[in-house]
């Protein structure tokens, strides 16, 4: 076999080996940048749910608290 013809396809293979190694780097750098904005997002929906409980709580403490000033005021002018 021609050295030449060798050369030619020993080089191609290292090329799509290179190739082949950096297209897999780029993948796992995005599936890593993507797991972190997951995970963030993940987070801000949690701190977001836990401070809507915390104004419904309130929220639910105001009614209560009206609906007996309510009450009060009706058994008083009666």
């Amino acid at each position: 076999m021609n050295p030449n013809i060798i050369t030619t396809i020993a080089g191609g293979l290292g090329l799509l080996i290179a190739l082949w190694t950096i297209l897999s780097h780029f993948d796992k750098r995005n599936q890593d940048r993507f797991d972190g904005l997951e995970k963030r997002l993940e987070q801000q929906i949690t701190a977001t749910k836990e401070v809507l409980r915390a104004e419904m709580k309130e929220m639910r403490a105001e009614i209560r608290l009206e609906i007996r000033e309510a009450a009060d005021r009706r058994l008083m002018g009666k």
